[in-house]
């Protein structure tokens, strides 16, 4: 119960920050990271160390520990929890045409 409610938080942040902070991606490791730009022109993002099964809000604030799979195409964020628990966000890469 209580590794329920550690990942339900953890989902609930990933939202947040995927959703409510970043603005949209503006760049991303397919495997590893996704960036985008903050309301106050910021970046913010979340990045996933893969040896540590972790994935951190920036580089230094820990969000989540336990996560197994982490991958961005330029559309959709995908997030597994021990192989368990899957999140699925849409947020489009964005890409400036000049």
């Amino acid at each position: 119960m209580v590794n329920l409610n550690l990942i339900s938080n953890a989902v609930m942040e990933v939202i947040f920050v995927a959703k409510s902070e970043m603005i949209n991606v503006t760049s991303y490791d397919s495997s590893a990271a996704v960036w985008g730009i903050s309301s106050d022109d910021k970046r913010v993002g979340l990045s996933y160390n893969k040896s540590e099964q972790k994935i951190f809000r920036d580089i230094y604030t820990l969000i989540s520990g336990n996560i197994t799979a982490f991958s961005y195409d330029g559309k959709f964020l995908k997030v597994t929890w021990n192989n368990e628990y899957e999140l699925k966000l849409f947020i489009p890469f964005y890409l400036e045409l000049q």
